[in-house]
Order: C-alpha cells, then sequence, then structure tokens
C-alpha cells in the first residue's frame, strides 16, 4: 500500500499530464511563445476537457489517473509497449523500452562530457544509430554465449547484484528496500532486471574470456619497444604567419565568400531568463536574535564551547614493518626499551630522537610533535599521552608504526569559554540554524507553488515575497554576460532549454546549483538560431578573407624555403634568408609532451634519413608554416627497461590485443547474424 504521501506525489504527476489542457484557456491573442505550432484540427472531447479543466472535473480526473498510479506504478502508462521492437537479432526483439533506456544513459554520458552547448552539436539521428548498433552487437555476443552452452548460475547473479555498491545501505550492508526503490526510479521489474544483469554478466564473461587469451611473444615485445620507446632528432624552422599582411578585399570578394559560405555563419539560439531566488546565506544575514535565545542556544550547546585540553608532545619512533613477524616487532620494542634507559640515566630526549628516531618529519627537532587534543593520533599513542605527568617519558607504546617513546613537555588546560567571549560565534550558529529551516520551507513553497502555476512565477513570488529577476540572454553553449552568475550556471542552462522550460513554456524544477542557493527560472525573449545576413557578418566575412590570404601566402613562402633546402641550400642559410632561426631536438620520444602533438605525430610518421636530413612541412594549429628537419633515429632497446617496465608494456600490449581480437568477433558474428532493424520505429524513436 502506498502511503498518502506518495499518492499526493502520483496526482501531482497526473496534474503535469493535465497542463496541456489548463493551458489551452489561455486567451487566444496570447500564445505561448514556446509551445510551437498547434494541429488545426482539435477533438470535441479534447476541446471539452480543456474547457473544463478546472474545479471539480480537473480535480476528477487527476483522481482517477492517480489511483491506477498508486496501484501499479506511473511507468506502465507512461513508457512505450515493451514488446515494440526497433530490431530483431537471430529472432530476438530489441524492444523499444530498452532502446530508450540506452539512449537516455547515454545521452546523460554526452550531457556530462560536453556541457550545457551538448544538444547544440548533437547529432540525434546518428546517436540513436550508435545506441542501437552497440545492442545489436550486445545480442550478438550474447546469443552466441547461449548458443555455445555458456550460463550464469542463480547463486552467481544474486552475489553480483548484492555485491553494487547502488544497493548498499550506510553500514555496506546489501539493502532489499534500497533495491527496491531503485527498480522502481528505473522502472524495471525484478524479473526484467535481473534477466538484463545476467545477460550483461555473460557478455562479459564472453569478452573477458577472447581479450585475456592473447599475449606477447619475446620477439614481439622487443619490436614493440623499438617503435614505442623510439627517440628521433630533428630540428623546426619555423615561418610565422604574423609576418604577412593581406590586402584589404573587395566587394565582390566579400560577397561571393560570404555566399559560398553562408551556412557558416549565423547567431546561435539565444534566450533570456526570468527566475526566482533563495538563497541561505541571505536569508542568514536577515536573521535576527536577542540576547535571551542566544543565551539559550549557548547553555544548550555549552560543552562545544569549551576549549579542550592540549599537550605539546615530543616521541621517539622504532619503526617496524607492516606484516613483520613477532622477533622483529620484539626487536624493535627491546630497542626503545634501551633508549628509554638511557633517557631516565640523564641524556636528553631530544639527543636521542634526533640520533635514532625513525621518523624523519620530527627527528631533526628533537622528536617534537608540537600540540595535539583528543582523536588526532593512534588510540594507543593518544591514551600513552593524556595519561603521562608533563617531563615525564612513557614505556615503549605500540602503534601500526611500531614502537614509541613519548614525553609531554607542556600541558594546556581545557578552559570554559563565557558567553560574552563566544556570542559572535553564537549568534553565527544560531543564524546558520534558522536559515536552515526557513530555507528548506521556502524551498518547499517555491517549488509547489511554481509546479501549481507553471505558466509564470508571480504566483510564487507573491507568495515568497521574492522579485522576479531577468537575466542578460545567454545561448546553449552558457556563453553570454559573464557577470550574471546565475545564467551561466550549466545546470541552469540546461535546465532552460529543456524541452519542459523552453518547449512547454513551464517553470523549470527548483534549481540547487550550489548549496544553498536555489533558482526557478523560465525561458524569455527565446531568439532561435538564424543565418546572418552579409551586412551583419561582414566583419566576420572580411577576417575570413583575410586568414585565408595570409595562409596562402606564408604557405608559398615555407615551400619556397623547403625548396630550397631539398636544392641544396644550406641550413642556416636559409634560415638567415627567412630572418628566422632553427629550434633543435634531440632523442624525443613519441610521446613527448614538450612539442605539440600535430608536429610530433608528422616527425614520426617520417621515413628515416639515409644520410642527409629528411624534410618535410606542413602548417601547424596556428597558422605558421613550419619545416621539418629529421636527422636521426634511435630504437627503444628492451633490455634497457626494467622488469617491472618490461610487465607493465606487456600487459599493456595484450591488453590492445585482446581488444582487437573481441572486435574481430564481434564483426564475425555479427555479419552471420540474420539482423533486422525497423528502421520507421527508429526513426518516430523520441529520446
Amino acid at each position: 500500500m502506498r502511503s498518502v504521501a506518495g499518492v499526493v506525489s502520483l496526482a501531482r504527476r497526473a496534474q503535469t499530464l493535465l497542463r496541456g489542457f489548463t493551458r489551452a484557456r489561455e486567451p487566444a491573442a496570447a500564445p505561448n511563445r514556446f509551445a510551437g505550432v498547434q494541429a488545426a484540427g482539435t477533438d470535441p472531447m479534447l476541446q471539452f476537457i480543456r474547457d473544463n479543466a478546472t474545479g471539480w472535473i480537473a480535480w476528477g480526473i487527476v483522481i482517477l489517473i492517480a489511483i491506477p498510479f498508486a496501484l501499479w506504478g506511473i511507468h506502465q502508462y507512461v513508457t512505450p509497449n515493451s514488446s515494440v521492437a526497433v530490431a530483431t537479432v537471430d529472432g530476438a526483439d530489441i524492444d523499444y523500452y530498452d532502446f530508450q533506456r540506452r539512449y537516455a544513459r547515454r545521452r546523460q554520458e554526452l550531457q556530462a562530457t560536453f556541457g550545457a552547448g551538448f544538444a547544440d552539436m548533437l547529432d540525434d539521428a546518428r546517436l540513436r544509430r550508435e545506441v542501437l548498433e552497440r545492442m545489436i552487437d550486445s545480442e550478438v555476443v550474447v546469443n552466441s554465449g547461449v548458443t555455445a552452452g555458456m550460463r550464469v548460475g542463480d547463486a552467481l547473479l544474486a552475489s553480483s547484484i548484492r555485491s553494487q555498491n547502488a544497493f548498499r545501505s550506510g553500514d555496506g550492508t546489501f539493502s532489499q528496500g534500497i533495491y527496491e526503490g531503485w527498480l522502481r526510479a528505473q522502472g524495471y521489474s525484478p524479473g526484467r532486471f535481473e534477466e538484463s544483469f545476467r545477460r550483461s554478466m555473460l557478455e562479459q564473461q564472453i569478452a573477458l574470456g577472447i581479450s585475456g587469451s592473447d599475449f606477447i611473444p619475446e620477439n614481439g615485445l622487443r619490436e614493440a619497444v623499438r617503435v614505442r620507446l623510439q627517440k628521433r632528432t630533428f630540428s623546426l624552422l619555423t615561418v610565422p604567419a604574423a609576418d604577412f599582411e593581406s590586402p584589404e578585399p573587395t566587394d565582390s570578394e566579400i560577397g561571393a565568400h560570404f555566399e559560398r559560405h553562408r551556412s557558416e555563419y549565423f547567431a546561435p539560439e539565444r534566450l533570456r531568463l526570468r527566475y526566482l531566488e533563495i538563497s541561505m546565506s541571505a536569508i542568514a544575514d536577515g536573521v535576527k536574535a536577542d540576547d535571551d535565545e542566544l543565551r539559550a542556544l549557548f547553555d544548550a550547546e555549552r560543552e562545544s564551547f569549551i576549549t579542550p585540553e592540549k599537550r605539546e608532545v615530543s616521541h621517539i619512533l622504532v619503526s617496524v614493518e607492516p606484516g613483520a613477524g613477532g622477533d622483529a616487532v620484539e626487536e624493535a620494542r627491546e630497542r626503545a626499551a634501551g633508549f628509554r634507559e638511557r633517557i631516565v640515566a640523564g641524556e636528553s630526549f631530544e639527543d636521542v630522537a634526533k640520533k635514532h628516531s625513525d621518523d624523519p618529519g620530527s627527528a631533526s627537532v628533537g622528536g617534537a610533535l608540537g600540540f595535539i587534543d583528543h582523536g588526532m593520533m593512534d588510540p594507543a599513542f593518544e591514551e600513552a599521552v593524556f595519561a603521562l605527568a608533563p617531563d615525564e617519558v612513557s614505556d615503549p607504546v605500540r602503534s601500526n608504526f611500531g614502537w614509541h617513546l613519548v614525553k609531554v613537555t607542556s600541558v594546556q588546560e581545557a578552559r570554559e569559554t563565557t558567553y560574552e567571549e563566544v556570542r559572535d560565534e553564537v549568534l553565527v550558529q544560531y543564524q546558520s540554524r534558522e536559515a536552515e529551516r526557513i530555507y528548506v520551507e521556502r524551498v518547499e513553497t517555491l517549488a509547489n507553488v511554481a509546479y501549481e502555476h507553471p505558466e509564470s512565477l508571480e504566483p510564487a513570488a507573491r507568495e515568497l515575497d521574492l522579485p522576479i529577476r531577468e537575466t542578460g540572454y545567454v545561448t546553449r553553449d552558457g556563453d553570454g554576460d559573464p557577470d550574471d552568475p546565475i545564467a551561466s550556471q550549466p545546470a541552469v542552462v540546461a535546465a532552460v532549454f529543456s524541452s519542459d522550460v523552453l518547449g512547454e513554456g513551464n517553470n523549470s524544477e527548483p534549481i540547487e546549483f550550489e548549496p544553498g542557493h536555489v533558482v526557478v527560472v523560465r525561458a524569455l525573449d527565446h531568439e532561435p538560431r538564424r543565418s546572418l545576413e552579409l551586412d551583419e557578418a561582414r566583419a566576420e566575412v572580411i577576417d575570413a578573407l583575410r586568414a585565408g590570404a595570409v595562409r596562402v601566402a606564408v604557405a608559398a613562402r615555407g615551400r619556397e624555403l623547403l625548396e630550397d633546402l631539398r636544392g641544396g641550400a644550406g641550413p642556416d642559410e636559409v634560415a638567415a634568408d627567412a630572418g628566422v632561426e632553427w629550434s633543435r631536438f634531440e632523442d624525443i620520444g613519441r610521446f613527448d609532451g614538450q612539442i605539440p602533438e600535430q608536429l610530433l605525430d608528422a616527425v614520426f610518421r617520417m621515413p628515416r634519413p639515409d644520410g642527409d636530413a629528411r624534410l618535410d612541412g606542413l602548417i601547424d594549429d596556428v597558422g605558421d608554416f613550419v619545416i621539418l628537419s629529421l636527422s636521426r633515429v634511435d630504437d627503444g632497446d628492451v633490455s634497457e627497461m626494467s622488469d617491472s617496465e618490461r610487465e607493465d608494456l606487456r600487459q599493456a600490449l595484450e591488453a590492445d590485443l585482446g581488444r582487437t581480437a573481441y572486435d574481430a568477433f564481434v564483426r564475425v558474428r555479427r555479419e552471420s547474424a540474420d539482423v533486422e532493424i525497423n528502421e520507421q520505429n527508429l526513426r518516430n524513436f523520441e529520446g
């Protein structure tokens, strides 16, 4: 049985389904600017619902929808029919529901990688195809394992599920409640999830079996080392693009270039935001308190205002290696005991520590560790410290590091502070507690009112007495006014450009983009991406023409110098003619970080020099022409590597071979599999 709160929550979800109906009641003269093009015709029944979606009719619909939601779960109604296949592999369906889940997961991964600008660069058709191809490959692999008689037993399946961190409680043990809650949140039945997990385990076993079967023989390792650890000596001569100027392009050149590259000149999609903001720090600043309230808090929390006892400590460590045997431990204890006897006999603790302590950090200062209080050190060490009288030296004390001699050099007694001494601190604590309570209440109110009135921020602003703020324009990439802290937040940008806020014109959910700072936003003054006219793009076109002219000029000059070198001109002579100098690099490895990757790749693609230096040239990423002169190649030598380095490299190479073998296995199995893709379902998919 679901709780009353759960049913109310589901009823609120049902209200969301009615939002489209209630918005239709707005005056026709003021349509939602973000709602898109509406259908020409309207079903009479739907029109009736729209016209009457308030009062008892609306709540009747909500209750009717909420009851089955409460009994069977909302996902049964809002997800596609799991029998609808987007593809079939050897007679087994890849259904729409699983495809939707995989697509959403992959989209979230890309969003996390590329940030707010991800949606603008997304090729959705390509992403759909990529996700489907991966699912087909997975199905092919699993089918191959099943055909070969491979299975994942129930005991292994249960053990693997129980080991997942996502299903563990605070004490680290498997929680059936967390597991079932996760299944509901993801829209899984237990049987469906367990079957999916079983198939995933089988696929992983096959992948590990194939990828782990390759090995690198010694001659293969030698050849890999020869290539991977190869060093090259070369020189670079750079002809800077900055030394070249381009003429002012003519109007005809500007117009012709713009027409050829019209699609490259556009104003990005952008919009402004309206938002309501709740800040815990601002609430705290406004919290007032009188002395009676502060004294009450001070009395209740008196122990937290006591300055604890601290002791200034020195020590001598006789270290013991982890896992050492009993004889080694006893020998270390006897050494520590011997040091104590010397100190008791009159030798300086500080001198013994400097000469014999195995703690290099404190030995140089006579073993001094400074002041410590409870909870800072190893329990046994700390117990000895707080049991000693000043200037007393302890018997050997065992810790994880070895045996210690401990000396207390001074004691700072615990002290109880007065209210007057810590009043400011108490005030901050009071304000923080009150602000947190008020913050939670106000955020909950904001969430409820903004949800109940999705078409406007005004009701929530009135309810909470908050100003409605506006931002400047911002793009999907988050480009906008850098001084506007709200519009530049990735979470805010993602929310305001979402289909619910931008597409449907709703208020966003509360967004806590940093602890104690929540906003609810809505879109304002949306401007779709549009092509620029020539007058708008003229400055960009001129810059592009000038850059192109410089590129042509620097390439011509660079090739001219390169031909002089190939024709026998001396390197110094060519450099002097160009007014630049050669840069020489010796024994540079394939993965050296001091050379730009583009140039390093070009150098390592050049053939081995045969007598004279090898020459080549290219325009680099910043537009300069760079002449490459390769003078020497020294192959890597496996005999120069340590055993651990050879083993690490062998494992890396075997992993590369394993991935190649597994990819080949999938490719061969895929070619022999009977795969049918429902292109219509794939095109109609809405992620």
